[in-house]
């Protein structure tokens, strides 16, 4: 759902600091669930206010391409060209 431009709704079991200091980078903006009313709350917040679904859905994908999609490709590409570079 990230990289479509999508608000995601998921369980998260870290702490905004917790998950940036384990892997670097910032948590993804997810709508966070542990109870059927959190989704319930989520999903009405989700429909009567489009903005935000639109502003969330952006954030989503910029997050998505900046650190699993183009952004993840292109730390493997550049690990992969220094390797290169070690072995020649």
């Amino acid at each position: 759902m990230l990289a479509s431009g999508r608000p995601l709704l998921q369980s998260f079991n870290f702490t905004a600091d917790s998950f940036e200091n384990e892997l670097d980078h910032p948590p993804p903006p997810i709508l966070d669930v542990k109870s059927p009313d959190d989704v319930a709350r989520h999903l009405t917040k989700m429909y009567h206010n489009p903005e935000l679904r639109k502003s969330m859905g952006k954030a989503s994908a910029d997050w998505f391409n900046k650190y699993s999609g183009i952004g993840l490709a292109k730390q493997w590409l550049d690990l992969l060209l220094d390797d290169e570079k070690l072995t020649k």
